[in-house]
């Protein structure tokens, strides 16, 4: 048990330091450190050495702390950062999550890629102004 906890607290050490890929190893450095935390105890009954399960329950430890921290560093960065930013999240969140409304998918007719049909002169094409008008309806 103090093998594997030194191990996982290696890993979890290293994996700290990653923002957000070490918050997915918080769960395994805390079952190391209670793996370290029993190795520590059992060896210690039968008086034999205990240098693994001491240093497993260290590096877990220490890797919690990293990762709790660099959690909250980066959610508190994130959630700082301009409104602009968090305005379009916030818009495309809704998007995505906005299972109430069908998704409309246009096709182009005539491969002029806007998914309308394009007027056949120059007299039926629409005014600039209006087509403006038109797309913030």
């Amino acid at each position: 048990m103090g093998i594997a906890s030194m191990v996982i607290g290696i890993i979890a050490i290293i994996l700290a330091f990653i923002p957000f890929c070490g918050f997915i190893f918080l769960i395994p450095a805390v079952i190391a450190l209670i793996l370290g935390i029993v190795d520590v105890a059992v060896k210690a009954k039968r008086n034999l050495p205990k240098g693994c399960g001491v240093a497993g329950i260290v590096l877990n430890s220490v890797a919690i702390i990293i990762i709790v921290l660099y959690t909250l560093v980066f959610s508190a960065g994130a959630a700082a950062s301009s409104p602009e930013i968090r305005e379009k999240a916030h818009d495309l969140w809704i998007e995505i999550t906005n299972k109430d409304k069908p998704v409309q998918v246009e096709t182009t007719e005539n491969g002029n890629g806007n998914g309308t049909e394009a007027p056949a002169s120059a007299e039926e094409a629409p005014a600039p102004a209006a087509e403006e008008e038109a797309a913030a309806q």
